[in-house]
């Protein structure tokens, strides 16, 4: 699952990645030119190899997937790592429940637009990467992501402008996705969401799977 969604999410941002310590690993260019490591229900070995590995590099953020929250936060800290965060959540969805026809926007004063994404991740372990977004005139006031890697599709970046929330342009946006995926033998469909943005998804009929507990290296003193 973590390969799945690793696959298609660093395809979506365009990431250079790297597989060096043996986990998946992206370098965060929106941060700064920092890498960010990722492991999925780690052994207590496993994660203090790992955590020992990214301890040498400033900046590195590490992401743990795993109910084990506590265990993870103590072996950080061992390691000399820093908790920021154990709000995100892995979430999943049965694509086989949703609909493959496309979303039908009826107020006229919007448009709604899907577009296939191209760029050199064309060549990549992804299938094919989609784009959506909802517009007012020019200015768009909702969009998303979705990628599609073997049977799963990764839906990223999905976001509403706050004026335009409470209006049903989520849950378009994310049909319109999901129908583009559905061009394809997806059966899953896999996100990481906020803590604002999961009481949302589980409306939408995704579920919770683990969260995710993100540990960073601590900036030198001074």
């Amino acid at each position: 699952m973590l390969h799945d969604w690793f696959t298609g999410w660093a395809a979506l941002r365009t990431y250079p990645t790297s597989f060096d310590t043996g986990y998946p690993a992206a370098l965060r260019r929106d941060r700064g030119g920092t890498w960010e490591h990722f492991i999925g229900d780690p052994s207590p070995l496993s994660l203090a190899t790992l955590a020992a590995q990214v301890r040498t590099v400033p900046g590195s953020t590490l992401s743990v997937w795993g109910h084990d929250v506590q265990r993870y936060v103590d072996q950080a800290h061992l390691a000399g790592l820093k908790l920021v965060s154990t709000g995100e959540m892995l979430m999943s969805l049965d694509l086989d429940l949703m609909d493959a026809e496309d979303p039908y926007l009826a107020d006229p004063d919007f448009t709604l637009s899907t577009a296939r994404l191209g760029g050199r991740h064309d060549s990549s372990a992804v299938v094919a990467r989609y784009a959506t977004a909802i517009r007012s005139g020019q200015a768009m006031v909702a969009w998303g992501m979705v990628a599609v890697h073997s049977d799963v599709a990764v839906f990223d970046q999905t976001q509403t402008v706050p004026a335009f929330r409470r209006r049903g342009f989520g849950r378009l946006v994310m049909d319109a996705l999901a129908a583009r995926a559905l061009d394809h033998p997806v059966r899953q469909g896999l996100l990481l969401a906020s803590p604002s943005g999961q009481q949302l998804y589980e409306k939408l009929g995704w579920r919770r799977v683990c969260p995710i507990t993100v540990l960073a290296v601590p900036a030198p003193r001074q």
